[in-house]
């Protein structure tokens, strides 16, 4: 339960969510006034259909012990390992770019090219991939509400704040998701 006698919620699932931890009566559904412009986004057309680009990013901080941390190391390896084993999807080549945190490009030792977005803002490379692969995070509204088809990569097993259409709990997963 929460100390306070109101909590700000994103939505009726989130408050759901909150309530069901023993914050009955103490949530409002208020949104995310940074989510405002992303509502009507104009849907860029890519010119270059020949190739699947796929976006994989992880939350600011992708974990919040040790435990989370190695999860989250092990999710984006073997999420790694899928791509370089499968360089096409559906008789196009996969293109993708890695939007990393917290080092996590070094640990995996992905190729600068491959993630150095320049300071690209999120709202200015989601009109430009196919679909969205997140951990945990507000990212995955924001590929929602770009009209993205989005998965949420997360080994953890924690609470789903969120609920995504898509989720890769294990290695399993990967293939059947992409």
């Amino acid at each position: 339960p929460v100390a306070g006698h109101k909590i700000a919620a994103l939505g009726s699932a989130q408050a759901r969510v909150l309530e069901s931890w023993g914050n009955i009566g103490k949530c409002e559904v208020v949104g995310s006034p940074r989510f405002d412009s992303l509502l009507a986004p104009a849907q860029a057309t890519r010119e270059d259909r020949e190739f699947a680009r796929i976006l994989v990013t992880t939350a600011r901080r992708p974990g919040f012990t040790d435990d989370q941390l190695i999860a989250v190391r092990q999710s984006l390896g073997d999420l790694k390992q899928w791509f370089d084993e499968h360089p096409t999807l559906g008789g196009r080549p996969v293109e993708v770019i890695w939007r990393l945190t917290a080092g996590l490009e070094d640990d995996l030792s992905i190729d600068a090219p491959s993630h150095d977005t320049c300071g690209t803002s999120l709202a200015e490379l989601l009109p430009n991939v196919d679909a969205l692969i997140t951990t945990p995070s507000t990212t995955m509204i924001e590929g929602m509400l770009a009209g993205k088809p989005v998965a949420v990569l997360d080994y953890t097993n924690s609470p789903v704040y969120t609920p995504p259409a898509w989720s890769i709990t294990s290695r399993d997963h990967i293939g059947g998701v992409i």
